[in-house]
């Protein structure tokens, strides 16, 4: 089995935003793309999807400015296969797990709290 490695980063900033995707209207990422970044207010949860072509490792990173970030990993039928809260740099989240080749994966990102605040 070829193993192959990807890694994607989730920039998030707090700020003013109103509702984002919905589990049921996650916004699709794809593999080997541009990180991208975007705002997360108060008690919000984001919802994203990535299909896999390939089995590998697949490395999900949130990077909060002065946020402390929280990450949950499903299945295509949204059973929850992992979560991290301080994984990856400072109090941020990262998720690496292994993905099936053909999979369809949901990662919800949110804060630790509803609480949680900053620049």
């Amino acid at each position: 089995m070829k193993k192959v490695f990807a890694s994607l980063f989730v920039f998030v900033f707090i700020g003013l935003f109103a509702h984002n995707a919905l589990a049921q209207d996650p916004q699709e990422l794809s593999l080997g793309g541009s990180p991208i970044s975007g705002n997360l207010s108060s008690g919000e949860e984001i919802w994203y999807s990535v299909q896999v072509a390939e089995p590998g490792i697949l490395t999900i990173d949130a990077l909060g400015e002065e946020l402390d970030t929280y990450l949950e990993a499903y299945d295509a039928q949204r059973n929850l296969i992992t979560e991290d809260d301080d994984g990856g740099e400072g109090t941020n989240a990262r998720i690496e797990m292994f993905v099936a080749e053909g999979g369809t994966y949901l990662f919800k990102l949110r804060g630790y709290n509803d609480e949680v605040a900053g620049s």
